[in-house]
């Protein structure tokens, strides 16, 4: 069999350099700081291609994208967008008017979104769900059996002050981030926790903090600075320093000794969720955890 290869290439030169990438529904999505720009993926014949040209369909610096249930987050200048393939799969729709007008990025808890306003605050909004019978695209690239979609978004929503409110003294916190539900938070002495997010199982019952709590091995943020950004693998933490990244996972390792311009982890992945990738200006790095970490 034929490994495939995407075979009509992008002009660099009038392509933005992306901020960040998504390839989602058969979507190759970029985040740009001209914009959001997009064009679907031809996977159907032996030779993968572009079925056409980029185009823009968001006109603001985008800093993050995040995609599940059909839907596409942006996080921009101009604060949180939503956006969504299932007006038309082959064209992501923007809706005109922001969710909030502060964005560094959003993650998942399960199809609950975390919008983080900086590196120490965060909005979490509760989405109902249905099931779509019959369509398969998006729950492929999500590792779902069955296509979910969100039908009623921010039902109830908490900011994470009132979730901290009870359990830490909110100065202390230096860099909070979530995967899925679990919220971790590196303080400004250097601790590292990891705390659980409940929600219940009734729509009125209020945000939980602290289902569980267990703490990292500590940081020496007094040497490394603050984190600039976190990811999670199986049984550790991925975290990103400004001339360093380093795994936090049966002690503290060094994956690596430089700055990088990102980093990706495969959570979702069968195949993958063992590997970390580093991009450095000019070159990548691919990390095995097993059997090394």
């Amino acid at each position: 069999m034929r490994n495939r290869r995407i075979v009509k290439s992008i002009d660099i030169n009038s392509t933005p350099i992306a901020l960040d990438l998504k390839i989602y529904g058969q979507n190759l999505i970029l985040g740009t700081r001209q914009g959001v720009f997009e064009a679907s993926i031809n996977f159907l014949n032996e030779e993968t291609s572009l079925k056409r040209k980029l185009s823009r369909v968001f006109d603001s610096k985008c800093t993050h994208l995040s995609a599940k249930a059909g839907e596409v987050f942006i996080s921009s200048v101009d604060g949180l967008f939503r956006s969504t393939y299932w007006s038309d799969k082959n064209r992501l729709t923007v809706e005109k008017k922001s969710l909030e007008s502060t964005s560094l990025k959003t993650n998942w808890h399960a199809y609950n979104l975390v919008n983080f306003k900086d590196s120490t605050k965060f909005r979490f909004y509760c989405n109902r769900t249905e099931k779509v019978v019959g369509e398969s695209l998006f729950a492929q690239d999500e590792g779902e059996a069955t296509m979910m979609r969100i039908n009623e978004f921010g039902f109830k929503q908490f900011v994470s002050d009132s979730y901290f409110s009870n359990t830490i003294n909110l100065d202390d916190i230096l860099f909070v981030f979530n995967s899925n539900t679990n919220v971790f938070v590196v303080f400004k002495n250097g601790t590292f926790k990891n705390y659980g997010i409940s929600l219940g199982n009734n729509d009125e019952k209020d945000f939980q903090a602290i289902a569980h709590e267990y703490s990292l091995p500590a940081l020496n943020v007094a040497e490394l600075g603050k984190p600039l950004n976190a990811l999670t693998v199986p049984t550790g933490t991925l975290v990103e320093f400004f001339d360093r990244v380093i795994l936090a996972k049966k002690g503290l390792h060094i994956i690596e000794n430089q700055a990088v311009s990102s980093m990706r982890t495969y959570p979702n992945s069968v195949r993958y969720r063992n590997i970390i990738t580093t991009f450095k200006e000019d070159s990548l790095t691919i990390t095995a955890l097993n059997p090394f970490y």
